[in-house]
């Protein structure tokens, strides 16, 4: 009988995914804090009709839309980007929860840890592209593959699919009406919650952050209009509590880490 073969053992991190996220939704924020900064001191019109530098053809357009109306537009799109990106997320975790619930055969021919880990990155990636390619799966389908978690992020998560549902198809009118979710952070002076800058508050306590579950009704028949306050309160929910929430229940779920032996 040979000797047999070495064992490598390979750990993927599922926090890696939620770093991916929330630098995703940072960036979707920045973008559109740079456009709306832009519109409120008057640069974007002038920079929107300003011709691209160096171009042969150059072609003008008019910008029907009102300063509110394009700060309404901007703040919808950057609200699908960011619903995106946590659908992205969601994806990838099932991917990993997936992968992780069964043993993973690396050829003989992989010897090394870097090899192995090569491997099991391409494994991750078709089974993503599984999950992302498969239409039998809707978004709430597939937050269902992560039980367990928070009522403050299930909620929202289920209200961020209806509102982007809705936006991208009916026009951002629903006929039902919906309920948007987020958690609000506060600045708390004992129980007293700080609003504004020199506030003062009660004597003798200390200072925290607390949080709100808070909703919004957009009523049936009332188009959807977001606003960047409630954009930096949508993104925060996704960063720190739907995001962790849906790694917790995964790494709980797993009763062990990708472990693959060289066969």
């Amino acid at each position: 009988m040979g000797t047999p073969g070495p064992t490598i053992a390979v750990t993927v991190d599922p926090g890696l995914y939620l770093s991916v996220l929330s630098q995703a939704v940072d960036g979707h924020l920045g973008a559109l804090r740079v456009a709306l900064r832009s519109l409120e001191d008057g640069s974007f019109r002038t920079k929107a009709a300003t011709p691209r530098p160096g171009a042969f053809l150059q072609f003008s357009f008019d910008l029907a839309a009102t300063p509110d109306a394009a700060a309404t537009q901007l703040c919808n799109r950057c609200f699908v980007s960011v619903v995106g990106e946590l659908v992205t997320y969601l994806d990838r975790m099932i991917a990993f929860k997936r992968l992780t619930s069964k043993q993973v055969p690396i050829p003989s021919g992989i010897t090394t840890l870097d090899g192995a880990r090569q491997v099991v990155q391409q494994l991750l990636d078709d089974e993503y592209a599984t999950v992302a390619k498969d239409t039998s799966l809707s978004n709430p389908k597939k937050l269902g593959f992560f039980p367990g978690i928070a009522p403050i992020a299930r909620d929202s998560t289920l209200s961020y699919f209806a509102v982007r549902r809705c936006l991208e198809h009916h026009g951002g009118n629903s006929a039902k009406g919906l309920t948007l979710w987020y958690g609000r952070l506060k600045l708390l002076a004992g129980n007293v919650e700080i609003t504004q800058r020199g506030q003062a508050g009660p004597p003798g306590v200390g200072i925290s952050l607390g949080m709100d579950h808070k909703s919004r009704l957009i009523p049936p028949g009332v188009a959807v209009a977001l606003t960047e306050d409630e954009l930096e309160h949508i993104v925060f929910t996704v960063k720190n509590l739907v995001g962790p929430e849906i790694q917790r229940v995964l790494v709980e779920a797993v009763v062990q880490p990708v472990a693959p032996e060289v066969t």
